[in-house]
């Protein structure tokens, strides 16, 4: 389980849009795994979008709050909480990724 042959990584970079080659250490082995990372645009499109939703759940709470009743505002706080759970599964799956890339850095 030595590194890859760098043939191998160029082939995967291009075939497939893998980008970064990431080592993985136990108290045994060493291990070598590529991981696909996003394009940055769409990483920054996507983050925009996180954050633009998280602004809006904000304000899907002021209904409740003003005392507002309906099915409407009901269905609006399922899905900011539907949301909300998402865009956590989301960062959390990025702060893993670039923990894997760089597991000295923090």
């Amino acid at each position: 389980t030595g590194r890859p042959r760098k043939a191998d990584v160029e082939m995967a970079q291009l075939l497939l849009g893998w980008r970064y080659l990431a080592r993985s250490r136990t108290h045994h082995n060493d291990t070598w795994s590529l991981v696909r990372m996003d394009r940055p645009d769409r990483t920054r499109f996507w983050m925009a979008l996180e954050d633009l939703f998280i602004l809006l759940s904000i304000v899907a709470l002021w209904p409740t709050i003003l005392g507002w009743q309906g099915w409407v505002w009901e269905a609006l706080k399922y899905t900011a909480v539907v949301g909300l759970i998402w865009i956590f599964l989301r960062r959390m799956k990025r702060y893993r990724h670039r923990e894997q890339a760089d597991p000295g850095k923090n």
